[in-house]
């Protein structure tokens, strides 16, 4: 694989990093948004796996995350996310214009595909896969007072708050060594970052899942100690989608494409994706 590195200018001047990859006549094209202090390197795996069946991937280090300019491990308003992904969906069907684009998006990636699907359900998807989506609270969130999420934003924004629940994402060692001493990953966010992310991106996303229509492929780990899979059973049921599909894991953790399960999730992702294809 030959992911190459490039890199766009988003509207707020910040320069935004992304991989990309696309096979000669490509089935399709799929957009990857990584999770909350991730980058695209942990998801060179997936890429590689969907580039050998023929699948295009561009891969998106968010603002503030990975070698994404801005303030590191900071942001005023989630919805920066959804526009930034946006410049980057705009540039893959410039260069793609006849061929059919996913997306794929893990944990708070999820929530910014989600959201972008239903912010731009006109823009062509041809369907979004989900891994783990951030589309309700973590577990022990729940409460937290959503109000308290707004004073602290108002209050302290840049105030930083360290990562402590790494180790509860997966059930695969190896992967979790790998990245402990990443210099791309984040080690902590602030205060203004979680109260976007927690309240304001969940809480908009939970309030108009009822107009969600595309295309979709639910995933979750029954054993995830970061999302509760019930948050993920509750969005399903209120989508509005006719083409959706939701599977759980017995045991799996929350890094779905990195748990030992990961051949046969892997396996699923590419079933699904290919009985979509025309």
């Amino acid at each position: 694989m030959n992911l190459l590195h490039r890199h766009f200018i988003n509207s707020d001047g910040l320069r935004i990093f992304y991989r990309k990859e696309v096979p000669y006549n490509p089935k399709g094209i799929i957009v990857i948004s990584h999770g909350y202090g991730e980058h695209s390197g942990h998801y060179l795996d997936l890429a590689n796996f969907l580039v050998q069946n023929g699948y295009g991937v561009y891969i998106i280090d968010h603002r503030s995350h990975g070698q994404s300019e801005g303030q590191r491990g900071h942001i005023e308003s989630f919805f920066e996310f959804i526009s930034d992904f946006h410049e980057l969906m705009t540039i893959v069907r410039s260069k793609h214009p006849q061929d059919d684009i996913f997306t794929f998006g893990h944990s708070m990636g999820g929530l910014i595909t989600f959201i972008y699907g239903l912010m731009h359900s006109e823009y062509d998807i041809k369907g979004q896969i989900f891994s783990g989506p951030a589309l309700g609270a973590p577990w022990g969130m729940y409460k937290v007072p959503l109000k308290l999420y707004e004073l602290l934003g108002k209050t302290i924004p840049k105030a930083k708050i360290y990562r402590v629940i790494r180790k509860r994402a997966s059930r695969n060692q190896q992967y979790l060594k790998e990245f402990e001493a990443d210099p791309f990953d984040l080690k902590y966010t602030t205060v203004s970052y979680l109260t976007e992310f927690l309240y304001r991106g969940i809480s908009w996303a939970q309030q108009n899942a009822g107009n969600y229509n595309l295309p979709c492929l639910f995933l979750h780990g029954k054993s995830d100690k970061v999302i509760p899979y019930y948050r993920t059973s509750e969005i399903y049921d209120k989508i509005q989608s006719v083409d959706k599909t939701l599977k759980l894991y017995d045991h799996c953790y929350h890094e779905l494409v990195h748990e030992p399960e990961r051949e046969v999730i892997l396996s699923d992702i590419l079933d699904w994706l290919e009985k979509r294809m025309n």
